[in-house]
């Protein structure tokens, strides 16, 4: 061989180490959640031409929005409290409502 066809090998590079394989975990299986109350309890507003719609279930709350009469918006039972029911309006938006305006629709 020639010198000018020579590699010159530096010494201080050293072999690449092969590393061990990554253990991994089994994937967690999840559960369905459990519901604890009916699937979409229907309440509609009535005996009153507009009702509240607060943040918290208080009646000095801050008003989120004011509902008309024959309103339904869905009932969250689990949420509820002795005079409010934690309601979802059709526009989503979440709050409480004094349950003596809304009648349960069976």
């Amino acid at each position: 061989m020639k010198d000018e066809e020579r590699v010159m090998v530096d010494s201080t590079i050293k072999p690449t180490e092969t590393q061990e394989p990554i253990e991994t975990q089994e994937p967690i299986e999840t559960q369905e959640p459990i519901e604890t109350q009916e699937p979409n309890i229907v309440g509609q507003v009535a005996d009153c031409s507009m009702l509240n719609v607060r943040s918290a279930p208080d009646p000095n709350a801050d008003i989120l929005l004011s509902v008309s009469v024959l309103t339904e918006m869905l009932i969250d039972l689990d949420k509820s409290s002795n005079d409010f029911y934690s309601v979802m309006t059709t526009d989503g938006i979440h709050g409480f409502c004094m349950k003596k305006f809304i009648h349960v629709k069976p």
